[in-house]
């Protein structure tokens, strides 16, 4: 990965240059945030700060503190993940105050851009059987993903973000198990910023449009099996215990959009992962 987000085939029609258009059509201030950075990392922070401002307007009782409150818990949690890119707890007083960067958009609610490499060996059961491989065995229950919909170009920056796509995604994926979030126990989202963490608990249905907000506020620090620190919000869902994006670093090229409903095989337990980039397909 190159240094913040970048185009590096200019001899072609950028495949977010229908957002970006749109963005400053909807009311964006055009131009760069930030002299040093380049139109395309300018560009998407400034497309999510301006979702984070409409959310806030639209649900007064949101405020910052709420996007540091979760930076904040993703950064903590990531002292456990010996992967994470940043490894640290930031405080809350760094988070909110250190490098704005477009308000209300600071360094440490924003993921920084990585590589990084992983696999999965996607098996039939038969096979799974036949290595002994229960122990170890993800079951993947729904999967759907989701492009640009005639609500990504309307009037909301939040839907030009991906709200609408991610919110589409899971309902097709309660809709094929039955399940519902209640179902849910742990979830990784699309932190790209900590304001879309935000959005996903609304887009995902842990909590209606509007009181996202009440989960974070109504969570509790516990001690798990392991002796490592991680965050449940409501008494019931662990989000990003990896650390997020925020943490771990953002490899866009790898990042994909929709959802992902999978359990542990043979068990009740449930796990949700969504992530979300804007392209026009």
């Amino acid at each position: 990965m190159e240094r913040g987000l970048s185009e590096k085939y200019t001899d072609r029609t950028s495949p977010v240059k229908r957002h970006m258009d749109h963005m400053v059509n909807i009311g964006a201030e055009p131009g760069l945030i930030q002299p040093r950075m380049n139109n395309m990392t300018s560009d998407v922070v400034k497309l999510y700060a301006y979702a984070a401002r409409e959310y806030i307007q639209k649900n007064p009782g949101t405020t910052v503190d709420d996007f540091v409150d979760i930076a904040y818990k993703n950064h903590k949690q990531s002292v456990n993940n010996p992967w994470a890119t940043i490894q640290k707890e930031i405080s809350k007083e760094d988070i909110k105050s250190k490098l704005m960067l477009c308000y209300p958009i600071t360094f440490w609610m924003s993921a920084p851009t990585a590589d990084g490499g992983a696999a999965a060996v996607v098996c039939s059961e038969e096979f799974m059987v036949r290595n002994n491989l229960q122990r170890q065995a993800v079951e993947i229950i729904s999967q759907h993903m989701v492009t640009d919909t005639g609500a990504s170009f309307k009037e909301s920056f939040m839907d030009l973000s991906g709200y609408h796509m991610a919110k589409e995604a899971a309902t097709r994926c309660y809709k094929d198990t039955g399940l519902s979030a209640s179902d849910v126990d742990v979830l990784e989202v699309h932190d790209c910023f900590s304001c879309n963490e935000l959005f996903m608990y609304e887009a995902l249905q842990l909590a209606p449009e509007g009181r996202g907000a009440d989960l974070i506020r109504n969570s509790k620090w516990i001690t798990n099996k392991n002796g490592g620190q991680i965050c449940v919000l409501n008494n019931k869902w662990v989000v990003n215990p990896s650390g997020g994006l925020e943490s771990k670093g953002h490899p866009i090229g790898a990042t994909g959009k929709g959802d992902n409903l999978s359990r542990k095989k043979n068990s009740g337990e449930y796990y949700f992962d969504t992530c979300v980039v804007n392209t026009v397909l």
